[in-house]
């Protein structure tokens, strides 16, 4: 017991001793703390340090001093019967060590979004319950309601985000459907499209929320009809480069001018819509990573179904001052991606399926692919070239539900 009280009188002792530093050199201390310390002991000793931890000024003398820390946010979805559908939810970092974070709030659907403002912090949106329905006459319990969350690594807890309330033809809702597209430029996170009330109007919505604010804006409709919009922050400007509505097109979100421009259109023709595209940036680049009409592999399903099949997983990164694609300016992963995220320029790729893809006439790979066997997480560093890295998933997260996104944790 002597011991004991010894050593809680010489932390208390070392703690008052850092208090009495100027506030700079605290922040300065406390910089370069790894974050799992920062999250399991740091911010449970006293009141000023968990605010000192939880400030601007902490993660920008971090950043500063290069011991910044970042993980790969993972998002599982499962279904707890009764319960309903939950979220499990992990930091992942490049040791292959994992930390639980705790779940959102909200009830979680297969179709959440999940989207990163400045890699600072995680935004998961809930599409309403049931977005629509063939009777309508049935009144389904959940519809009409939006929920979001934002999850704050360094306090390591969630935080509700206001409702999103709109108005289409003379009616006000707050809520979107599955097909509904989210982005993120600084602190701002951004609503695409989503609508699920039958107005072609909601189809061209367009709102953003400020994290620093907490409140949200509607902004400029959109000139395309966005229907599973993807877009990704590029240069300070919101790129959207898939949707129903853009076939092969992009266009550029600028916030100084809250305006939209054509962005260059895609180099080649997409295979089978926008799912099999995703893009990233990468030296202030925008780098798009797909599947393409034409090439070396085929896939024997959609032969099957309309008669031609082949195509080639390649990536491009586009050029502003040359005004033209440059081909493999980073090899594709071993695997194709379903979901990616961008870090400090670290790509990170979430990937379900072979490149030459399944074969549906075998049981045993499409029981494997189902079942999240073929699941992998692959990492490419700067420099790195041809090399990516395999990052260990928890087994939890071999699904493919999980949503994935890079975040700063310190």
């Amino acid at each position: 017991m002597g011991a004991l009280l010894a050593r809680e009188s010489s932390e208390k002792s070392s703690r008052s001793a850092l208090d009495n530093l100027p506030v700079e050199l605290q922040l300065a201390c406390l910089a370069r703390v790894p974050y799992k310390d920062l999250r399991e002991g740091v911010t449970c000793t006293c009141k000023s340090w968990r605010a000192l931890v939880a400030s601007d000024a902490f993660r920008k003398m971090r950043a500063a001093s290069g011991f910044s820390e970042w993980a790969v946010f993972a998002s599982i979805f499962t279904n707890d019967g009764d319960e309903g559908e939950t979220a499990d939810c992990y930091l992942i970092t490049a040791s292959g060590t994992y930390l639980t974070a705790p779940r959102p709030p909200a009830r979680n659907l297969h179709t959440m979004r999940v989207a990163s403002a400045s890699g600072d912090l995680v935004a998961v949106f809930q599409p309403c319950e049931y977005p629509y329905h063939w009777d309508e006459n049935v009144d389904l319990p959940g519809s009409g309601t939006m929920r979001a969350h934002v999850y704050d690594p360094r306090r390591n807890r969630w935080s509700p985000i206001a409702p999103l309330d709109r108005e289409f033809d003379g009616e006000d809702y707050s809520g979107f459907a599955e097909h509904v597209g989210v982005g993120s430029v600084g602190s701002r996170l951004y609503v695409l499209g989503g609508g699920f009330d039958g107005s072609q109007e909601a189809l061209f919505a367009f709102d953003a929320y400020d994290t620093a604010t907490g409140e949200w804006s509607s902004l400029p409709e959109l000139d395309f009809e966005s229907f599973y919009p993807h877009a990704v922050e590029v240069d300070g400007k919101l790129w959207c480069y898939a949707s129903q509505g853009l076939a092969n097109e992009t266009r550029i979100y600028d916030p100084e001018t809250k305006s939209w421009t054509e962005g260059p259109d895609l180099p080649h023709e997409l295979f089978v819509g926008v799912t099999h595209c995703k893009a990233f940036e990468r030296d202030g680049r925008f780098c798009v990573l797909a599947k393409f009409r034409g090439g070396e592999y085929v896939d024997t399903e959609y032969v099957e179904t309309h008669g031609e099949g082949s195509y080639s997983y390649r990536t491009f990164a586009w050029d502003p001052t040359r005004e033209e694609w440059d081909e493999n300016p980073f090899p594709p992963p071993p695997e194709c991606a379903s979901r990616c995220s961008c870090i400090d320029d670290h790509l990170i790729a979430f990937t379900t399926k072979p490149v030459g893809g399944i074969d549906f006439s075998n049981p045993d790979e499409v029981t494997a692919y189902q079942q999240g066997h073929t699941t992998r997480m692959y990492v490419l560093a700067p420099g790195d070239g041809a090399r990516w890295i395999e990052w260990r998933l928890p087994t939890d997260a071999r699904k493919l539900s999980t949503r994935v996104v890079a975040v700063r944790i310190g």
